[in-house]
């Protein structure tokens, strides 16, 4: 087949890539890879799946089942677009062929799935995952994925949107350990960038008994307080703050949280401290930006007897 290739891109508009869908962009895109005047023209990717197959001898094989696996992936996006049809999606060239070098190769079901969700949100976001995150994606490789996941289940966040990994102890790395994290696995999330080791992130919780301090995983909030305590007094610990990176794969997990998790982590944290500073487990009632109320009436560790006032306290 003769792949002429400046008149093939004269006929598009490099900066950017538009359709009106991601399928009909990615068609665009595997066309012009091809050199196949058609797809280009007809954007349409049954027909470039009728037009190439791996006996193709026009092309290398390995060519065309990456041009299949993108086309896969994009049907797939299209699946999590969070925007009506009929909008009109734009890439930028660049970006895609950068997307396109780092998930053609994906084989793994879960990873495709992650990739679709970037393509999706980027479709519906223009600009919102950046070179630097694609090529990050990149060197993720499939191991280092799973056991992010893994961890993510078990990351803490605050009302105010912080995301990090509480800073076990002996006894509480146990905990983790249980859910399949180690130590080394912290090393390797911190190798790839996901999550910051260097430089601990240090928690200041106050134990006003008026308010309800603290963090949640899930629906579940863990909160710190003292009926005898100062004021002043505040609960101290350490964490692993998740990178900016590694926020943005988190957003990208489907499954972010572990019940079992937050009460065995409560739990030990309660055991470890004096008796005169209180931890419960109450569940969330509802989510609004910043804001979480939740059931100070239930206290999921300890089963408490209700504690008049508090119900219902939202969490700034």
């Amino acid at each position: 087949m003769n792949m002429n290739l400046p008149a093939l891109l004269s006929e598009v508009n490099l900066p950017g890539l538009i359709g009106g869908s991601i399928m009909s962009v990615a068609s665009t895109y595997v066309g012009l890879r091809l050199g196949i005047r058609k797809a280009i023209k007809e954007k349409s990717a049954d027909m470039l799946y009728q037009m190439i197959d791996t006996d193709n001898p026009n092309f290398p094989p390995l060519e065309l089942a990456k041009c299949k696996n993108i086309i896969d992936i994009a049907k797939l996006a299209q699946t999590y677009r969070k925007f009506s049809e009929d909008k009109k999606i734009e890439f930028s060239f660049e970006w895609f062929d950068r997307f396109f070098d780092a998930a053609s190769m994906v084989s793994d079901d879960e990873m495709k799935i992650i990739w679709a969700k970037i393509l999706s949100d980027e479709a519906d976001d223009k600009g919102k995952y950046s070179f630097r995150f694609i090529e990050s994606m990149k060197l993720l490789s499939q191991s280092e994925a799973k056991i992010f996941a893994k961890l993510s289940r078990l990351v803490l966040t605050e009302p105010d949107g912080n995301l990090y990994v509480y800073a076990p102890s002996d006894s509480q790395l146990e905990i983790y350990e249980s859910y399949g994290i180690n130590d080394f696995d912290f090393l390797l999330m911190e190798e790839c960038g996901l999550i910051n080791m260097g430089v601990t992130q240090n928690h200041d919780i106050e134990l006003d008994v008026d308010s309800c301090n603290g963090f949640y995983n899930g629906d579940l909030f863990v909160r710190f307080y003292s009926e005898t305590l100062s004021d002043e007094m505040v609960f101290k610990f350490e964490s692993y703050p998740l990178t900016r990176f590694g926020q943005q794969v988190y957003h990208l997990i489907e499954d972010t949280s572990c019940k079992e998790f937050v009460l065995k982590l409560a739990n030990n944290i309660r055991i470890s401290l004096e008796e005169d500073l209180i931890v419960a487990v109450h569940p969330i009632l509802e989510f609004q930006e910043t804001e979480v109320t939740v059931d100070t009436d239930i206290d999921l560790l300890e089963k408490n007897e209700p504690q008049t006032g508090l119900t219902n306290r939202s969490i700034l």
